[in-house]
């Protein structure tokens, strides 16, 4: 029986260990553009039937094909015409309507180019609302990023900074007198190829997503056309041009520069539907990214080419030359990526309160905190066992710490990058607390739920809450038995105020609360039913807005 080659083990189980730390981190998943007001308003009952329907978000937002939907009351589909007006907002035609209730489901991709969806009711002419069996079945999820999604992104990240940091390690690590490792350039080749495949996966995956179709009917022609025209489209697409140019000069041992030149430009392509395209300062975001993504390619490129280095047959001056620079290269790595992460990390932050109240800024002081744990293994490689090696490089015991340090910073690294990959589909911090003044937090509920509130426009007056309840992977929870608010006021200690939201769909309650009189800090108590008995809680806090 044949056996895979260890290098190409070695590759399968870095992609593991970056799946495994993504499963171990996933966040319930949630749209980058919020719904900030309808035209009608949802729930309302008109005495006429309107002619047009108005959705105004947050931010800029795209309709997929067949994007948006009405149902009359019996489930039958009418014929709408959506039209983007604005950027922002979606304008409906509607057919004309006779007395009774609807729905209108509704599919957007934000301006970085992930997806997200809801539903709305109306009643025209009469107070009867739409049956709660039908609401159920037509109500389309909100958290739309679904931990495939997630997955692949995460895998995505983890291969092509693999590919193009070890095409890297070849260009510039590895002494020109030296001949290329060849299972150096074998695994950077078969990164490469994942990453083409991974990218392509990931690129069907979000088709899904914002289609909210099954894979054929994904797969249509004009569906694709119409993806590829959007930033996340554009960027797939030239990370698999890239990524796959540079595996073709690995596999035909072009110069040794070249490949990593691709490469590089491979990893860039992930600025192009990033968080930093709309979240000020868009300049400085996108060109930290850039450095950022660069000099990471090369650190992981560094340590993981180093390794493979070290299980050849001993040739001790190449070999001791290699370290040298790889050791280097570290020391620099860290500096810069030190610095560019930390200037994309405030503006995409904004307040440090966000990093404990959004799932944006959890999952980042996770990243944080394995850069430290990186950061320390590579300072005892630099001015340890570097220089011990050095100084005795027949030394047997001195060599053996430098591989299990090495081995311990590939497991870090590969931890790091699949929390990049988290990230690029999780809505930054700036954006859930934003400038338009919208309230997003989630907090848990249970061991297996959890509660995220949305509060628009989080000012005095009238708000629209939306409480989503997620289960396990980020899906909506189903099975939760109604739920509760409870409002009071800190400075003043008016409450408990209670106000019991009608539910939207699976696992999500909307209510239009003008309880919200008095500025400041209120606390805002969630109550959802777990069981026929028993119930959960969670609390959050914000400050209301004058």
């Amino acid at each position: 029986m044949q056996t895979w080659p260890r290098d190409r083990r070695r590759t399968l189980l870095i992609a593991m260990l970056a799946l495994l730390a993504w499963v171990a981190l996933a966040v319930p998943a949630a749209g980058h553009a919020f719904l900030v007001a309808t035209d009608p308003a949802d729930g309302a009952t008109l005495p006429d039937a309107p002619e047009q329907f108005a959705l105004d978000f947050d931010e800029a937002v795209e309709v997929p094909l067949d994007g948006v939907r009405l149902f009359d009351a019996a489930g039958a589909r009418l014929a709408v015409t959506p039209a983007v007006d604005g950027g922002t907002s979606i304008v409906i035609d509607l057919p004309p309507l006779s007395d009774g209730a609807y729905v209108l489901t509704w599919r957007v991709v934000s301006d970085d180019g992930h997806p997200v969806a809801g539903t709305v009711t109306f009643s025209v002419g009469t107070a009867a609302g739409v049956d709660e069996a039908l609401l159920a079945e037509l109500t389309v999820e909100d958290a739309s990023i679904s931990p495939v999604t997630q997955a692949l992104r995460a895998l995505t990240y983890a291969v092509t900074l693999l590919a193009a940091g070890l095409a890297v390690f070849l260009a510039w690590l590895v002494p020109p007198s030296t001949a290329v490792p060849t299972r150096v350039s074998r695994m950077a080749a078969g990164a490469a190829i994942a990453g083409v495949v991974a990218s392509s996966a990931a690129f069907v995956a979000q088709v899904m997503s914002v289609t909210g179709r099954g894979l054929a009917e994904a797969m249509q022609p004009q569906v694709i056309t119409e993806m590829l025209g959007t930033p996340f489209g554009q960027s797939a697409v030239l990370r698999v041009i890239w990524t796959a140019l540079t595996a073709v000069l690995l596999l035909r041992r072009a110069h040794r520069r070249v490949p990593a030149v691709t490469g590089i430009i491979a990893i860039f392509t992930f600025v192009i539907d990033g968080h930093q395209r709309v979240v000020d300062p868009v300049a400085l975001l996108v060109g930290a990214d850039l450095v950022h993504l660069a000099v990471g390619a090369l650190w992981i490129g560094a340590v993981v080419g180093l390794v493979l280095v070290l299980r050849g047959p001993p040739a001790v001056a190449p070999v001791v030359a290699i370290v040298d620079r790889v050791s280097a290269a570290g020391l620099v790595s860290a500096a810069i990526i030190v610095v560019t992460g930390v200037m994309m990390a405030v503006p995409l932050v904004r307040v440090p309160s966000a990093l404990a109240t959004t799932a944006y800024g959890r999952v980042l002081l996770v990243k944080a905190a394995a850069v430290v744990i990186v950061l320390a293994i590579a300072a005892v490689n630099r001015w340890r066992l570097v220089p011990a090696i050095s100084n005795e490089p027949e030394e047997a015991r001195a060599w053996r710490r430098l591989r299990l340090a090495l081995g311990i910073e590939i497991g870090v690294l590969a931890l790091v990058v699949s929390v990049s990959g988290v990230l690029a589909t999780t809505p930054p911090a700036a954006q859930v607390i934003g400038a338009s003044g919208i309230f997003v937090a989630d907090a848990p509920l249970t061991d297996t739920l959890t509660a995220e509130l949305v509060i628009d426009p989080n000012e005095v007056g009238r708000n629209a809450v939306h409480l989503y309840v997620f289960g396990v992977g980020g899906q909506p929870a189903a099975d939760v038995d109604g739920a509760l608010l409870e409002l009071t006021h800190a400075p003043s200690g008016t409450g408990p105020v209670r106000v019991e939201p009608f539910a939207a769909g699976p696992g999500h309650w909307v209510a239009n609360v003008d309880d919200f009189v008095l500025p400041g800090r209120w606390t805002v108590e969630v109550v959802v039913g777990t069981g026929r008995f028993d119930e959960a809680r969670a609390t959050f806090t914000t400050t209301i807005v004058d």
